[in-house]
């Protein structure tokens, strides 16, 4: 965001203090040349005022980098869902594995799955990369579902319910303006 200093120049002395003071209104470099401008006419700051300022601005300028689309947070959302529906899936099928060694596999990819979410609501951006491969072979499961709806149709239902769930969240991935994604 362009800050144009000559209008805060203009700002009296009270007006400045607004800027420095701890708030989310202002971005880091009106907060910088607020301090500065107040400094050049002649206001005296402690160590301890100084060094807050200071760290005022630095987390603006870290909250400032990372740009979080709205739909980073729907994504997240909507694959958290999935993960929940998965947790109900385990559970349910918990004792019908033949093995427990098995149920090793449907933890780890529910371990994934949060990990997914997390990432996209932090605004990482290439999860959608990641998201797209796993609804690809997910599609290419469908079959499988599918020829269990006889024999399980909740688990079906269930399945299904996950795979719009993370179709909807690539969707809206990929809906992200190319000037908000982040590039990291």
């Amino acid at each position: 965001m362009y800050v144009d200093r000559k209008i805060l120049e203009e700002k009296n002395d009270k007006e400045l203090e607004l800027y420095i003071s701890p708030n989310d209104r202002y971005v880091s470099k009106s907060i910088e040349y607020a301090f500065n401008i107040l400094k050049n006419r002649g206001r005296r700051f402690s160590l301890q005022e100084e060094e807050q300022i200071r760290h005022l601005i630095n987390d603006k300028k870290r909250t400032e980098e990372i740009h979080i689309h709205e739909n980073h947070i729907k994504a997240g959302n909507l694959v958290y869902l999935s993960g929940a529906i998965g947790i109900g899936i385990f559970i349910w099928k918990f004792d019908q594995l033949p093995h427990p060694a098995y149920n090793v596999i449907p933890f780890l990819a529910l371990v994934v799955i949060f990990a997914m979410g997390y990432l996209m609501q932090k605004g990482v951006d290439w999860m959608r990369f990641i998201l797209l491969g796993f609804v690809v072979v997910g599609t290419l499961a469908m079959p499988i579902v599918v020829m269990n709806i006889l024999k399980d149709p909740i688990l079906t239902i269930a399945n299904a319910i996950q795979g719009v769930l993370q179709i909807w969240a690539l969707v809206l991935m990929y809906k992200i303006p190319e000037n908000c994604r982040n590039k990291d």
